[in-house]
């Protein structure tokens, strides 16, 4: 199966020319990919959420119980609220890494992101905001984190996001409470949710209909709670205007992702590693013995900042590197050194500031470069980074710091990973060009949304994390020379990060 055919069009692949590397211009679209990539002995490495929710999902439940789910994402989706005329449900959302506006039908279909991407949302920082439509429903208003002066407008029928002061906007008040009880259109139903038995250990919650004035009242979902201190699993909880469906969120944090092993042509896929903490960000090392990953103990430690651990290459032996002591502050994206005996992480603090470290393998101080980047990778030779002053161009330096220089410059670019040989490549344009820097430049057009890559080993294809805006990403895999692109994984949700050895 070629993806490119699946999802409505071919990879379009092309050559840029440059004095300094004797490429020529043309342009092609790509044939399609060869039937098998062949089961390759190195593994991919890679971290996801095989099931469609982590954390924070939105759920119509009809008064007679049957239940489906609107966003349909692991990502965080939060703040629901349904339009005056209750075709439509408003929310925000935080799949792939960027608070944005979405909308569903109250079927659960279709699916539309309204707003561009917003504020990046650092992971397990969580998601907030607040979503209300105008009287008309023509309008949605939103306010995201850290920007509680502004509202941001966007229509249903689409076109530009504008931003208002909070204050003009009287009908902003008008968001569902986070309350325990909410009425129906009319006073014919009184939705209630709480738990079942506030003694047991075992606690349940439920939400409840009952009808004003009568002994009706019918239990419409049952469900266990969030775990320790993350409050109701129900949050926003609004009946549709004809008072036949209730819309609700949900903040139950799981499952969690995990590390996950697979070959090239998707067969032999297994768990590495799943304990009860969000896993992400593998990174194998040069001798293919060891793994280092994002871990963050998000649940039940609330408050608890992710740090680089790092494990054997068969999932065992699992030991923590760093120990981010602010709060606030979180580790993310290790690469290692080429002889395998450092890593290179970045450390976000509680200002959201990000910075380069080196930590050596068997623990110990981490080195601070003193370089502002949100993500690196360490190449044979040098240092590629992102400034954190803007994705728009990539930066590299010496391992100690020293040597900054700009390699290219290109619109919203959003990750990179270096050859064995020296290329570098990188995703551009919003995820829909990847290109490769070093040798003959060249660069390949998607017909899907790129958000993370890796090389393989022998530098002939490469790994993509990719999807549709609305839909969780899979891996792809990129062939160079033909262009094709071939699907590695079904389902598995968000994927957040992998790796190629």
């Amino acid at each position: 199966m070629v993806v490119g055919a699946a999802l409505g069009g071919g990879v379009s692949a092309y050559f840029l020319g440059s004095g300094s590397t004797g490429g020529h211009n043309a342009v092609r679209t790509a044939p399609r990919a060869a039937a098998s990539l062949g089961a390759l002995k190195p593994e991919i490495v890679f971290a996801a959420n095989r099931r469609a929710v982590a954390y924070g999902e939105i759920y119509r439940v009809d008064l007679n119980g049957h239940r489906i789910d609107l966003s349909r994402s692991p990502a965080a989706d939060i703040a629901p609220a349904v339009s005056p005329n209750g075709k439509w449900v408003a929310f925000l959302s935080d799949r792939g890494g960027y608070a944005a506006l979405y909308v569903v039908g109250i079927g659960g279909r279709p699916l539309r992101r309204l707003s561009p991407l917003l504020v990046r949302v650092f992971r397990g920082d969580g998601l907030e905001g607040r979503v209300v439509w105008s009287p008309d429903g023509s309008e949605i208003a939103y306010q995201v984190p850290d920007e509680t002066e502004t509202v941001h407008v966007s229509r249903l029928g689409g076109g530009a996001t504008r931003r208002v002061p909070a204050q003009s906007l009287p009908w902003f008040g008008s968001s569902p409470p986070n309350r325990p009880r909410a009425a129906a259109p009319h006073g014919s139903w009184l939705a209630s949710w709480r738990p079942l038995d506030a003694n047991s250990s075992a606690q349940q919650w439920a939400l409840k209909i009952s009808r004003p004035g009568t002994s009706s009242v019918r239990t419409l979902v049952r469900t266990a709670p969030c775990g320790r201190d993350w409050g109701s699993p129900f949050a926003s909880v609004q009946f549709t205007p004809s008072g036949r469906a209730l819309v609700y969120g949900s903040f139950c944090a799981e499952p969690f992702a995990g590390l996950y092993a697979v070959r090239a042509d998707g067969s032999h896929l297994r768990p590495l590693a799943q304990p009860r903490a969000d896993l992400a960000d593998p990174a194998i090392s040069p001798d293919r013995r060891f793994i280092a990953f994002t871990r963050a103990d998000t649940i039940p430690c609330k408050g608890c900042s992710p740090a680089i651990w790092v494990m054997d290459a068969s999932g065992a032996h699992l030991r923590r590197l760093t120990s981010p002591r602010l709060v606030g502050e979180a580790d993310s994206h290790p690469s290692w050194s080429p002889d395998g005996t450092r890593i290179l992480f970045t450390r976000t603090d509680f200002t959201a500031s990000d910075a380069l470290y080196v930590v050596r393998r068997e623990g110990g101080p981490a080195r601070p470069l003193h370089v502002a980047a949100y993500t690196a990778d360490w190449g044979p030779k040098k240092i590629a980074y992102l400034p954190e002053s803007g994705p728009t161009a990539v930066v590299t330096i010496a391992p100690d710091g020293s040597g900054r220089r700009v390699v290219t410059r290109r619109r919203a670019i959003s990750a990179l990973a270096w050859s064995r040989d020296g290329r570098l490549a990188y995703i551009a344009d919003h995820g829909s060009t990847i290109r490769v820097v070093g040798g003959s430049r060249m660069g390949f057009r998607l017909p899907v949304k790129a958000w993370a890559l890796a090389w393989s080993p022998n530098g002939k294809r490469l790994l993509v994390s990719a999807a549709r805006v609305q839909q969780p990403t899979e891996l792809f895999v990129l062939d160079l020379r033909s262009g094709g692109l071939r699907p590695v994984t079904s389902r598995m949700g968000w994927v957040s990060g992998m790796s190629w050895r």
